[in-house]
């Protein structure tokens, strides 16, 4: 089988490549970097890795990817299965990038998937966070509602290009399966520059938070309910989930799935780890000076996820007799090490 994938070159990326590598027969990456770059990145992250794989220079965020429409229908009549893992996950509250890559990149990759004679399948990576300021209850593997609204541009995008899939999928009569990682870390060493996973992601966040609030470097509260909680799972776990979850489900049709964590992680826990990364003090509650308050305000993208209880159904992994390893556990140690880690090739 042919199997392509976008953001192969991206944290979660560069882990579902490496799990196809393993068996495909063939494996295409549709990088926006040159071939010798693409091939470098991947061969860092696991050496002779680009051996066995074929790099096509394209970029999901431009018409036809960027490529001649001879070069577009050539690789739309090769494929089998298409990996969609590109994307931009930006915090950032206005952000028309994370849109034109998440939203518009979705929809330019369905336009690939229907410019030939074959009709390959669609493993389309989505997130957890579809579910926007939904804050309670068991959030369902297909559920899809945005009645509860979301904290950033980036759940809003991600939402739109699930709509995109599903109205694809039901016009064209197509295979698809739609796949929701929660929040993806990694404890094993890195090396220079590694793509930023989220407790990454979100600590630099926070360090931009600071930049622009010096009087937050007495201490940082995040307003949270007691019972607050969130939900990271290796990468390594994530990546090889999915895989196995997409070989053995076989059957046709528009499928969603939840990869998340069976235990979530405390959210005083992630915030007090976060505030000893960045040598401040952390802890949940409400804003006590008006600096604090217009971080909060400013960067709601941030803050805004201190009253989630949710939890997510892992019932589509389970009905084909998968489950979710139990170590490691996104504790406290392993968030430490997580951002220790990070430091240490940064």
């Amino acid at each position: 089988m042919t199997v392509a994938i976008t953001g192969a070159t991206g944290f979660l990326g560069l882990h579902l490549a490496a799990e196809l590598a393993k068996t495909e027969e063939r494996l295409i990456v549709l990088a926006r970097r040159t071939q010798e770059q693409a091939a470098e990145e991947l061969d860092r992250f696991s050496p002779g890795l680009s051996e066995r794989i074929t790099v096509i220079r394209s970029d999901v965020a431009q018409p036809l990817l960027g490529l001649e429409q001879t070069e577009f229908r050539r690789l739309a009549d090769e494929i089998d299965e298409l990996w969609h893992s590109a994307g931009d996950t930006s915090l950032a509250t206005d952000a028309p990038k994370v849109r034109r890559v998440n939203v518009r990149g979705t929809r330019h990759v369905l336009d690939l998937l229907t410019a030939g004679e074959r009709r390959p399948a669609l493993r389309h990576i989505s997130t957890v966070a579809v579910a926007g300021r939904r804050a309670h209850g068991c959030v369902g593997d297909g559920d899809l509602d945005d009645s509860h609204g979301f904290n950033n541009t980036y759940e809003r995008a991600k939402y739109d290009a699930e709509l995109l899939v599903h109205e694809w999928a039901a016009e064209h009569g197509r295979e698809a399966t739609i796949l929701r990682p929660s929040g993806l870390a990694t404890d094993r060493a890195g090396y220079p520059g590694r793509p930023r996973h989220i407790v990454e992601s979100v600590a630099d966040a926070l360090a931009f938070v600071l930049a622009n609030h010096p009087g937050l470097r007495e201490g940082l509260p995040f307003p949270a309910s007691p019972q607050a909680i969130t939900n990271i799972i290796p990468v390594e776990h994530a990546a090889a989930l999915m895989v196995a979850y997409v070989r053995r489900l076989g059957s046709a049709g528009v499928h969603s799935c939840n990869i998340a964590a069976a235990s979530p992680t405390p959210f005083g826990d992630f915030v007090g780890v976060l505030g000893e990364h960045l040598g401040i003090p952390a802890w949940v509650g409400e804003a006590r000076t008006p600096e604090q308050e217009a971080a909060h305000a400013d960067f709601p993208g941030i803050f805004g996820h201190g009253r989630f209880t949710r939890t997510y159904s892992l019932a589509s992994l389970a009905s084909v007799g998968l489950s979710v390893p139990d170590e490691p556990r996104a504790d406290v140690d392993y968030m430490r090490a997580t951002l220790a880690i990070g430091s240490a090739v940064r």
